[in-house]
């Protein structure tokens, strides 16, 4: 294992080749100046590859949903583990977002209302709740024993109507008597009713009287009046008059509201099924408020009074305008030029709210509807704000407010403070019902919440506003979920953590980020704080300056050596050297100095406090822990108020009574980090608007005058003076699909962003391309006789931003520097001294060096005499200020107090305030050089995996540690729990808790890791899983697109191909204008050119303005008015308008110009090459002195055949799986229906003009029939030009590295297009292998299941030797397996036991399997069959056999040819058991499944398929019959039952159909089964699956026994029905060596069950859900249900594919004494195995070799394993 995080080469944004080695395990620091690449290196590289080395570890259909994973510009990365980042991602600024929805905790919250909740009427509050018809019965039973009782339907409930028709139909349907409104009447007596009162109208089902002989007549009675009512109703009117009303759904009876199944988005506020209807989830109502849509009276309609019209007249966003103002006004009697405050009421109600007199709707209901419809944002500023008056600020739907947990709804729950929430749920006392369903759910809410308190954040309300949270809360939100998740091995990478906290809360930082090292994980932190560097192991200095001087590690190591390192400008710093220093002098406060006054501030936590903020100059800085209210004061209440009164805003600020003082301001402006772009094309040079200058400088040149050229073609934003074929940007994005978009060069303009005529314009020797590449520095010197120009730049220089280009992207910029830039845009404002400034938390991001440029802009802007308010914890900073604001003392309820005010000296002395405490030892001068932090380590936790209670399955309880960084086998009898151990709990946990770090949308694509049944573990890493998922066996899939290596072909080929014309094979090219000009120059000079725009050309696939020769005549006028005179046709002149056509045109050309070949006529010649371009499909052609016409286009074409390119390829067109890219003769099969090779595509899949593209001279095709070993070669060896190169660098090495691990495991002779269908199962197993293990991550848990299956003895050397180099990286293997090699080869063994199923699920022995094999074991583990093996004592057994005489039959097959068999003739004597062996992909499978096989069949069948067959197999006539086993897996779903699955349930449900009982009853077999609901026998409460799922979204479903049968399955009546005392319920819960044992007298029955217990499945139970059996359970199942088939008759041949798979040496025993009895009845058997014992017992042997693939298929060896050498 690695101890160092080794980076080598790392270019990523401005990093120059940096290679460095950072320690493991360990505190490590990156800091550096703001832009110097500190972020390129910890997040942009390290980060990037370890996520994307495990995300590619995922399923591809779960990659394509969390987003392509970057990979960086690095060489390599080693030692390097799966990585979770916590970075500085901004809280969610969406109103729909709280702290519950942060933390995820709502989604649990949602989860168990909609489980556990109990749901109310939302009208009346009483409790509602459905029921069975069982449960109905059974509380009749259980409250009125004995009681007379009427069942009766409701028909009518509480209606006006006379319901004659209703009537008619009861008595039609034979219903003797109703009764109506309480009065019970013979059904043709019932008078007429009153139609217009309200009636009650029941049918009466039946009178009885509760007793237990009259359960079915109740229950018929019931199912009567149900069928009546839809299902619905039921009511019971009990003899002394009682009367009950029942429901089967979830409804009011009262009421009759009836609410929908309660599913967790019922309670969600941003799904429309649970948020309110009214304010659509939001909890605010918003109202059209007449003021504000004419805030100015005096103005009138015509003059702009209201607000919400646009220039046109027209209202936003709708059609109504000035014609319906004037209808109105017309209608009204007013005049549109009368100022608004002198029209009378009705005409300002007109229109604000309709008239109708002329019939039109006002404009608040228009912008009302389209309000409630969309929420459009714009009307947000003519509409007040208040709480929804339908839910009261809840946000969630009245149905979701009326169902409670503990009598409280989830709203009153988020409204909870958490530490108060978190008592609750942990003094909780849960039902056993609460305990199954909720366990998990609870555990997770408990976690939360616990975590959230442990961090200080217990005063949040999980309602809180998610972007009213400090920065320093939601950071620690996402600290403390990193801790709680408990993962070991995990490289954590953490941006600026102390962000937002207080010096106070930095000791709880540096504890929590100490407890995740002390887990056993690495933590790299991007940070500028003194504190934390010195508290670090390892400190990495980036430097030595911002951007392109920035880059390399200037120092790393600790921080006494940075101290040491003269380079390191933050060791000089932390040493003292340098220092941010105290001002000499502060503008004092005076009495007569300006304030803002704020009174009785009241927001969130703020406690009605007053505050006064200086003016004059002052520089304020707002101080206080985290969460003490000062983004509530200055952001909530100041920052909104002011920007109400001066800006017009009307987004309404927070609680306060007044603000005065405002007249002493005039502007108020925000300065603040985000980008000051968010585009590519935005740049230093735009943002501060010099770049318009340098524009008007170029314009004004003689050179751009004389050519006609304006400002705005030297921009690169607009189209006339920018390169088109980039349009402006310089380069070209390629996309790559899975790999990330590259950037290359844009090949016409070479990355300048301008075309050749715009760039022939100079300044100073200088084009505007040269302007924007000068440094600003540079720029200074060369503008300076320009002071328009130069005073910006200059600005920019002093402020420390010299080394910036002009034309740098903004996007590339630091946080700090689009600062800064902000800053120096506001210094070049002209001053009033009236401007306050608002600025939170400015140092966010920025180093020392940083925070002293950020004070001396700070300074300037203050020198102007402007005013600035800081919220700030940075305590350089605080220093500095003239006057301090400290709010506490503590945080949420505890904070929002004034704990003092005044000078940094004044504020230091306070002793309430914790600012003041650290502030005073910051203002006291240093007296000796500081240290490192002495910190006390935690001793790191044994970082081996402990499971404690492990519960999953049939798993005991037990506890158990498995060695990190090991290969650990799990090992035991089939059925034991291995699997359940291994993948249902360790796998299941450790994946669960990495992908948990993943967003919210990609987890919803991920599956739900189930959750293991298991108290804990500890040292859980991130875990990823090779099973035994079955490779596909589809002809469309092949090694290539299996191994994904397909996929990267595709964009290769797309990408960097290069294209050919499909007609001739010649390559194709374009032509930019400017190489066209230069050919004229060359060679043309003094000629004349004609310059034509293609019309129409013949045979080409070129869309032209004439799509056929039929238009061009039409075309004339067109021509015509675009200039055009004449024409060539087919090279003859011809002038326009034309009459006619010749017959047979071949090309048609309009002539732009006629123009003689000069240097002074190239933009003349450019200006026709641009209009040809531009009218005739972006091609043109050329003629010199009337030669022949050249073609040119801008397209890649062929001049010959006129094929173009008319766009770029895709990757999708080179799949032949898609429409877009197969060939359309065989839909990309290569083949007809019929087998011949398809006579189009030649068997290569793809279309003609796919086929054309290549690399280094192969197409794709070429290039997938290759070998691995072939393919591996030719891509090392190939070489491409530098465009083409960077696009195919990323995919050479991903397509390098997957081929060299596949070539590592033994597959070099795969074809990389054979198809999925004829690969082996080891070939198939250790591809899945090689795809999966190929990233080189460190500190990952490998869980494989049997990756030995289907391996050849020399194969699982080589297997062994990869997980060994796996293990060796540092990650811990762990492996459920039975093969002994594999065992032995283990560092140490977990073996299962004693027995399997409920005899299981213990562990019987642990060691290394070197200490397992001696004898003494024996007596230590006396319970373990895997110790027994390992020693030798128990050997495979074989009953003494004769050995095939001379005279025995055989079965002989020739001529078998199936894939690499090589034309093969086998033969198997007959009644003897016969193995197929070989290495992997030597032909098995071919030669068994897919040549034995068929050839049985078709030889069993009639006419000429018999005859064909009989000709190649030749065998006794005493072979009756073919009967095939494969691997294919069974039925996975809960219904398939070791009973239903081998057919032995029929025969017994035919048994309880028998029954005296059930003849009585009428019951037939389909009553007794539980999967058919028309039999009428199961329970349909659970569907007959005696467990009903409760469905738990992101977490692992529940199955909770039924509450109606009680997991029985079927319903009270039939199981009334019985067999020897027991009911079918009962034979289910048999197991199958009891079942033998009952049914020993029914032949039919037990010959079936003999089977299972003959294949060691004696202890399942009959109806055990197939989804619990393990692997080698599953196997025996499917083995035993065909030799069912066969079982007692002679003559079968049975052939099985790899029949000991997934099964333990014990369990191979019985299989193997179950093979020899049949083939002592009279069987012969054929096995296709790799086990050596199997092999070796076997009567005979048929060796396939000598290797794999192409080389295999021959027959090495035949005849008895003795006899082999």
């Amino acid at each position: 294992m690695t101890r160092s995080i080794v980076v080598r080469d790392a270019c990523e944004h401005n990093l120059k080749h940096v290679s460095l080695d950072i320690p493991r395990d360990s505190i490590v620091v990156v800091t550096g100046v703001s832009g110097s690449g500190k972020s390129s290196l910890a997040f942009d590289t390290i980060f990037e590859e370890g996520q994307r080395r495990y995300v590619d570890s995922l399923s591809a259909y779960a990659r394509q949903f969390i987003g392509v994973m970057k990979r960086p510009d690095v060489q390599s990365v080693t030692g390097i583990s799966p990585t979770i980042s916590i970075d500085q991602k901004t809280v969610n600024r969406n109103p729909r977002s709280t702290v519950g929805t942060t933390v995820e905790i709502l989604d649990f919250f949602r989860l168990l209302f909609a489980r556990l909740g109990v749901p109310h009427c939302p009208q009346c509050g009483k409790v509602i709740q459905a029921q069975t018809i069982d449960q109905i019965v059974d509380n009749l039973y259980v409250e009125n024993q004995g009681r007379g009782l009427t069942v009766l339907a409701p028909i009518v409930q509480e209606r006006k109507g006379e319901y004659r028709k209703e009537l008619a139909d009861l008595a039609e349907k034979g219903f003797a008597r109703v009764r109506v409104d309480g009065q019970i009447l013979r059904t043709n007596e019932v008078p007429l009713l009153v139609r217009y009162e309200k009636h009650t109208i029941e049918a009466v089902i039946d009178r009885v009287s509760i007793e237990d002989k009259n359960v079915s007549r109740i229950r018929e009675a019931l199912e009567g009046a149900l069928h009546l009512t839809d299902g619905k109703l039921v009511a019971f009117l009990f003899d002394d008059g009682e009367y009950r009303i029942q429901g089967t759904e979830l409804a009011c009876t009262d009421c009759g509201v009836s609410i929908p199944e309660l599913e967790p988005r019922l309670f969600s506020f941003n799904d429309p099924q649970g948020q309110c209807p009214h304010c659509k989830g939001l909890g605010r109502d918003y109202v059209f408020a007449p003021e504000l849509i004419v805030p100015d009276p005096s103005l009138s309609i015509r003059g702009g009074a209201l607000k919400c019209q646009k220039s046109d007249g027209k209202v936003i966003f709708t059609d109504f305008g000035w014609s319906d103002f004037s209808r109105v006004a017309r209608a009204e009697g007013f005049s549109l030029e009368t100022p608004w405050q002198d029209l009378p009421d009705s005409a300002k109600n007109a229109i604000f709210y309709g008239s109708p007199k002329a019939g039109t709707d006002g404009i608040i209901p228009l912008m009302q509807d389209l309000w409630n419809q969309w929420h459009i944002v714009h009307f947000r500023k003519f509409m007040y704000e208040s709480n929804c008056p339908v839910c009261h600020g809840t946000r969630v739907s009245p149905v979701a407010n009326a169902v409670t947990f503990r009598d409280m709804t989830i709203d009153q729950m988020c409204h909870m403070p958490v530490d108060k929430l978190e008592d609750f749920f942990r003094n909780l006392k849960l039902s056993d019902k609460e305990e199954h369903i909720g366990h998990e759910l609870f555990k997770e809410i408990r976690n939360r919440l616990n975590f959230l308190v442990n961090v200080g954040l217990g005063y949040l309300t999980l309602a809180r506003g998610a972007r009213t949270l400090s920065g320093g809360e939601a950071q620690r939100i996402r600290l403390a979920s990193a801790v709680g998740a408990g993962l070991q091995g995990v490289l954590y990478v953490l941006d600026e953590p102390s962000i937002g906290l207080h010096a106070r809360d930095n000791e709880m930082l540096l504890g929590i980020l100490e407890r995740l090292r002390s887990q056993g994980n690495s933590l790299i932190v991007v940070e500028h704080d003194e504190e934390t560097m010195r508290y670090a192991d390892y400190v990495v200095d980036i430097g030595p300056d911002a951007g392109v001087k920035g880059g390399t590690v200037v120092a790393a190591g600790t921080v006494e050596d940075l101290q040491k390192n003269p380079k390191s400008l933050t060791g000089k710093y932390l040493s003292g050297k340098l220092r941010i220093e105290i001002p000499k002098e502060r503008k004092k406060v005076l009495k007569d100095t300006h304030c803002l006054e704020i009174f009785g501030a009241a927001e969130n936590n703020l406690k009605h406090v007053n505050v006064k903020i200086p003016l004059d100059g002052i520089l304020t800085v707002v101080t206080g822990v985290s969460g003490s209210g000062k983004s509530s004061l200055i952001n909530t209440i100041l920052k909104k108020e002011l920007a109400r009164q001066f800006h017009g805003a009307t987004e309404t600020p927070g609680k306060f009574d007044k603000l005065t003082g405002t007249e002493f301001i005039d502007k108020v402006i925000e300065i603040d980090q985000t980008p000051i772009g968010r585009t590519p094309r935005s740049n230093p040079a735009t943002y501060t608007g010099v770049f318009d200058d340098i524009r008007d400088l170029f314009a004004s040149l003689p050179e751009s005058k004389a050519r006609g050229y304006t400002k705005s073609r030297f921009s690169f934003n607009v189209a006339g003076g920018r390169c088109e074929a980039c349009q402006g940007a310089g380069v070209k994005i390629v996309q790559m699909q899975i790999l990330p978009d590259v950037q290359v060069p844009c090949d016409v303009c070479n990355g300048k962003r301008f075309n050749d005529p715009t760039l022939e314009v100079h300044f100073k020797g200088k084009t505007i391309t040269d302007v924007l590449e000068m440094t600003i520095d540079a720029g200074c010197d060369f503008f300076k006789d320009i002071p328009k120009i130069a005073e910006p730049l200059k600005l920019l220089k002093e402020i420390g931003l010299g080394y910036l280009t002009l034309g740098q992207p903004s996007t590339t910029l630091s946080g700090g520097e689009a600062q800064r830039i902000k800053i120096a845009t506001e210094l070049r404002r002209p001053g009033t001294g009236k401007t306050l400034y608002l600025l939170d938390e400015p140092t966010t991001g920025l180093h020392f060096e940083d925070i002293r440029h950020l004070l001396d802009c700070l300074k300037r802007l203050r020198n102007l005499g402007n005013s600035m308010v800081i919220i700030e914890h940075n305590m350089d900073v605080i220093k500095c200020a003239d006057w301090i604001i400290d709010l506490g003392p503590d945080a949420g309820v505890n904070g929002g107090e004034i704990i003092a005010t005044g000078s940094p000296e004044e504020v230091a002395k306070n002793p309430k305030s914790l600012t003041g405490k650290f502030l005073a030892k910051v203002l006291s001068p240093k007296t000796e050089e500081a240290k490192s932090i002495a910190r006390k380590k935690e001793v790191a936790d044994c970082l081996d995996i402990q499971i404690v209670g492990a519960r999953k399955h049939n798993l005991k309880n037990f506890s158990v540690t498995i060695p990190s960084h090991q290969l650990t086998v799990i090992s035991g009898v089939s059925g034991s729990g291995k699997s359940s151990l291994a993948f249902h709990t360790l796998f299941a946990e450790g994946q669960r808790r990495f992908v948990e770090t993943l967003s919210t949308y990609a987890r919803r694509f991920l599956g739900r890791p189930d959750r293991g049944s298991v108290d804990f573990i500890r040292g859980l890493s991130p875990a990823i899983a090779i099973d035994q998922g079955s490779a596909s066996k589809s002809p469309r899939s092949t090694v290539a697109t299996l191994t994904e290596i397909y996929d990267y072909f595709r964009i290769l080929w797309a990408r960097a191909g290069e294209a050919h014309c499909p007609e001739c094979g010649r390559p194709l090219e374009f032509a930019p204008i400017s190489s066209i000009i230069g050919n004229l120059l060359e060679k043309s000079i003094g000629k004349k050119v004609e310059i034509l725009t293609p019309i129409f050309i013949a045979d080409s696939n070129c869309e032209w303005m004439a799509p056929d020769e039929s238009k061009i005549v039409g075309l004339s006028d067109r021509l015509q008015e675009l200039g055009y005179r004449r024409l060539l046709v087919n090279g003859t002149r011809a002038e326009l308008p034309l009459k006619k056509l010749p017959k047979n045109v071949k090309e048609v050309y309009a002539v732009a110009d006629l123009i003689p070949v000069s240097d002074a006529n190239a933009p003349r010649l450019a200006e026709a090459l641009e209009r040809a371009y531009h009218d005739g499909s972006r091609s043109a052609g050329v003629r010199v002195e009337n030669g022949k016409i050249v073609p040119y286009s801008f397209y890649p074409s062929c001049k010959h055949c006129h094929y173009y390119l008319t766009q770029n390829f895709d990757p999708k067109q080179f799949s032949f799986n898609t429409h877009w890219g197969a060939c359309e003769r065989c839909a990309g099969m290569g083949v007809l229906k019929s087998g011949e090779v398809c006579p189009d595509c030649h068997g290569a899949r793809l279309k003609p003009e796919i086929r054309s593209v290549t690399i280094a001279e192969k197409n794709i095709t070429e290039a997938s029939e290759l070998s691995i070993h072939e393919a591996r070669n030719w891509f090392k060896k190939i070489r491409l030009d530098r465009a083409r190169e960077k696009v195919a660098k990323p995919l050479f090495r991903e397509i390098l590295g997957r081929l060299e691990f596949l070539e590592g495991v033994g597959l070099g002779y795969l074809n990389l297009n054979r198809t999925g269908d004829t690969l082996s199962g080891g070939e198939s197993q250790r591809i899945r292998l090689a795809s999966q293990i190929g990233s080189g991550l460190e500190g990952v848990m490998y869980v494989l299941d049997e990756p030995t299956i289907g391996l050849h003895q020399s194969d699982t050397k080589k297997l062994l030797d990869s997980l060994y180099r796996l293990r060796d990286l540092g990650n811990t293997l762990i492996v459920v397996e039975h093969d002994l090699e594999m065992i032995r080869g283990a560092d140490h063994l977990i073996d299962m036991g004693p027995m399997a199923g409920e005899y299981g699920g213990e562990v019987v022995a642990e060691g290394s399997p070197k200490q397992l094999s001696k004898k003494v074991s024996l007596k230590v583990y006396p319970h373990s069959e895997t110790v027994k093996y390992l020693t030798g004592s128990v050997p495979m057994y074989n009953p003494p056999l004769e050995p095939i005489s001379k005279d025995a039959s055989y079965l002989e097959f020739k001529n078998l040819s199936s894939h690499n068999l090589k034309n093969i003739s086998v033969r198997f004597p007959e009644n003897c058991i016969s193995t197929v062996c070989g290495v992997s992909g030597s032909g098995k499978s071919s030669l068994v499944m897919d040549e034995i096989l068929p050839l049985m069949e078709a030889a069993y069948g009639r006419g000429e398929r018999r005859k064909k067959a009989r000709l190649k197999a030749i065998f006794p006539d005493t072979l009756k019959e073919v009967l095939a086993v494969d691997q294919s897996p069974i039925s996975g779903t809960p219904r398939s039952t070791p009973a239903s699955f081998t057919g032995v349930l029929n025969p017994i449900r035919d048994l309880f159909a028998k029954m005296e009982l059930s003849k009585m009853k009428g019951f037939g077999s389909n009553r007794f089964s539980y999967n058919s609901a028309n039999g009428g026998g199961r329970c349909e409460a659970c569907e007959g699956r005696g467990m009903v799922s409760v469905e738990m979204h992101f977490l692992s479903d529940v199955w909770e026994t039924c509450d109606v049968c009680k997991g029985k399955r079927y319903n009270q009546e039939t199981l009334a029905v019985e067999f020897k005392g027991k009911n079918i319920a009962d034979v289910l819960n048999m197991r199958i060596d009891e079942a033998c044992e009952f049914f020993k007298d029914i032949p039919k029955i037990v010959k079936k069950l003999q089977v299972l217990l003959d294949v060691g499945l004696g202890y399942l139970r009959l109806g055990q859900s197939a989804t619990t059996l393990s692997g080698g359970e599953a196997q025996r199942m499917k083995l035993a249900a065909e030799l069912s088939r066969g079982t007692g008759r002679k003559g079968v041949l049975y052939l099985l594919d790899e029949p000991t798979t997934g099964l333990h040496l014990k369990d191979v025993q019985i299989l193997w004494n179950l093979l020899r009895r049949l083939s002592a009845q009279g069987n012969t058997i054929i096995l296709i195995e790799h086990h050596p014992d199997v092999i070796r017992l076997s009567d005979y042997i048929v060796e396939l070799g000598p290797s794999g693939g192409d080389a295999g298929g021959f027959v090495t060896y035949m005849g008895a394993p003795s006899a082999k050498k």
